[in-house]
């Protein structure tokens, strides 16, 4: 069966950067196969990607990585075209993970990880739509490497771009305890508050800062407590996501929980 017109222009703009050409010019073929994205490839460089996502709405970004030991110059690109494209979500295409790299990949905007030895084009077409969606993919290892690193201390910055506090002092006392692992019954009685209530101040937290799970939350935190945070959702239109692995689908009421 052939595809639509309506079908492509509602599919999602994928966008390969691959430093091997013939790894992209094979990946943007097994995809293309799929009928379910519009593809493009460009050079993985800042220059490349900005000018193949320019005029989209929104994009999936592709990355290829080929070295596990230095993120650097690969996180520093996801900060800047976080900055500049917030409305890209990049997957990041790697050989070997470790935790410095899964960890500072995250902190630098990073939406999945994919990786090479699992390579199948409807596995990769899978992990683009649940991205494309708004959640999270990646192994529950890799995973479990950033939920580590919120046990290690960190400045709670909740900021928009121009210094502006986005949350209540008492909100930003639920956060601290939300990232550091406390259940909605534990912050209650950290705070000395009802159980209600701090249900209601995480249903306010999750619409000031446009994110919808506990786990989203957290990653919030940790990608942006280097720096300034992103502009604030006042400041542009907020698009509800759920933060979830592809194997662990939940509804609102259970991320407040």
């Amino acid at each position: 069966m052939g595809t639509s017109r309506q079908q492509i222009d509602s599919s999602p703009f994928v966008v390969i950067a691959e430093a091997d050409h013939l790894t992209s010019r094979l990946l943007a073929e097994d995809l293309r196969r799929q009928n379910r994205f519009t593809v493009s490839e460009c050079a993985p460089t800042e220059e490349g990607i900005l000018a193949s996502v320019a005029g989209q709405r929104e994009a999936i970004l592709v990355l290829g990585l080929r070295r596990a030991e230095s993120p650097l110059q690969e996180s520093q690109l996801l900060r800047e075209l976080r900055r500049q494209c917030p409305a890209v979500r990049p997957i990041a295409l790697i050989g070997q993970a470790n935790r410095t790299l899964i960890c500072e990949l995250f902190r630098s905007g990073l939406r999945g990880v994919f990786e090479r030895s699992d390579y199948e084009p409807e596995k990769l077409c899978r992990c683009i739509a649940c991205v494309a969606e708004g959640q999270i993919w990646a192994r529950s290892e890799l995973l479990g490497f950033v939920m580590e690193a919120f046990a290690e201390p960190t400045p709670l910055r909740v900021v928009s771009a121009k210094g502006d506090q986005l949350l209540t002092p008492r909100e930003r006392d639920v956060v601290r305890l939300v990232v550091d692992g406390f259940g909605n019954r534990e912050v209650a009685q950290q705070l000395g508050l009802s159980s209600h209530t701090v249900r209601n101040y995480l249903f306010n937290i999750f619409d000031k800062l446009g994110v919808s799970s506990r786990a989203e939350l957290m990653l919030y935190v940790l990608s942006d407590s280097e720096k300034a945070m992103r502009p604030s959702p006042r400041e542009r239109p907020v698009q509800k996501r759920s933060l979830t692995t592809h194997t662990q689908p939940e509804d609102r009421e259970a991320r407040i929980a």
